[in-house]
């Protein structure tokens, strides 16, 4: 989570100064970091993605729980 904040504390940092860091070819990535919302941006980095992440490891990985009982 602190990696997340710094990032966004960063980007939006460089953005008032002035200063572009990103790629010039990655226009629409500048603007969908400006346009979406930091509280969208924390629910889903902190909440959606491990959730996500683990259901995939578990079920694509490892195969269903309920199977491994048996």
């Amino acid at each position: 989570m602190a990696d997340l904040i710094s990032t966004i504390l960063l980007l939006s940092a460089i953005e008032k100064i002035g200063l572009d860091i990103l790629l010039k070819n990655n226009e629409s990535v500048k603007t969908q970091i400006v346009s979406v919302p930091i509280i969208l941006i924390i629910i889903q980095g902190c909440i959606f993605a491990p959730i996500i992440k683990e259901m995939t490891f578990h079920f694509s990985i490892i195969g269903n729980p309920k199977t491994r009982l048996r």
